[in-house]
């Protein structure tokens, strides 16, 4: 039994010890391939018996994952958590209790992972329009303004031109997507990909304005957006910890995963 570094080469190894559950972490295994193994703040490492991978360790500039499909002591990653640089520990509940045993922790939060994989048609609003992607940076104005209306949102740093420039920048670059509801000339409803990768998408912003609440009109977003995901190939991921969230994202064919635990020291 040991513990090295992995690298590109390993990947194969990767999928057998994920097996029946790789499509539950699919953001994650994207992830590993997206950045080759390699960099460094991106170092994976994992744990041998008898010559097969049993677990794997991700340090992902300042985050921490442990994954292991059974239960198994953490122990043999002991001797290089102190060469590792990172200040919060996150994945599946019960494995980021085994890893933070010994930790002097601050504070905890608990939220819940699901995945889409066959959406389920949601109860159309009267007079809806067909949800559209962002290509603008006027719509990216009209999306901040969206965001300030809902009181989930009314910590959101920075101003307007500052939010349209990062947004924008962030959009233009990579496969990120915001798509968005527009009812009776207004943007009513909207969210967004984050770390879009060859086969996953994480769902982030998902928004309604308070004056079109309850009208199904997040879940036309979500179910559309789910759509384009997985015609592209791509398995929509959701955080979240919101009942009234939870009831939508499971209205549009959410599955729920786990229990997503994030520990920071």
């Amino acid at each position: 039994m040991g513990v090295r570094r992995l690298t590109a080469a390993d990947h194969a190894g990767v999928l057998e010890l994920f097996g029946k559950e790789a499509d539950h972490y699919r953001f994650l295994l994207d992830d590993l391939k997206w950045n080759g193994y390699a960099g460094e703040q991106f170092m994976v490492f994992g744990e041998f018996a008898s010559g097969r991978l049993v677990s794997l360790l991700l340090n992902n500039f300042s985050n921490l994952t442990y994954y292991c499909p059974v239960e198994r002591d953490p122990e043999g990653y002991r001797q290089i958590l102190g060469q590792l640089s990172f200040a919060k520990v996150s994945g599946p509940d019960r494995l980021v209790q085994q890893i933070c045993r010994d930790f002097n922790t601050s504070k905890s939060t608990l939220s819940h992972l699901g995945m889409v994989k066959q959406v389920l048609p949601p109860a159309q609003p009267d007079g809806r329009f067909a949800a559209e992607i962002i290509s603008a940076k006027e719509e990216l104005r009209e999306h901040y303004r969206l965001l300030l209306s809902a009181e989930e949102y009314s910590g959101l740093s920075g101003d307007e031109e500052g939010y349209v420039s990062r947004e924008w920048n962030r959009l233009v670059s990579s496969p990120d997507r915001i798509m968005y509801l527009r009812l009776e000339g207004r943007m009513v409803a909207a969210a967004s990909t984050f770390h879009e990768r060859e086969q996953s998408a994480l769902i982030t912003g998902v928004v309604t304005h308070p004056d079109f609440r309850n009208k199904g009109c997040a879940a036309e977003v979500l179910a559309e957006l789910f759509g384009q995901l997985l015609r592209e190939g791509k398995y929509p991921y959701l955080f979240y910890t919101n009942p009234a969230a939870r009831s939508v994202y499971l209205r549009a064919g959410m599955e729920e995963i786990c229990p997503w635990r994030v520990t920071f020291l």
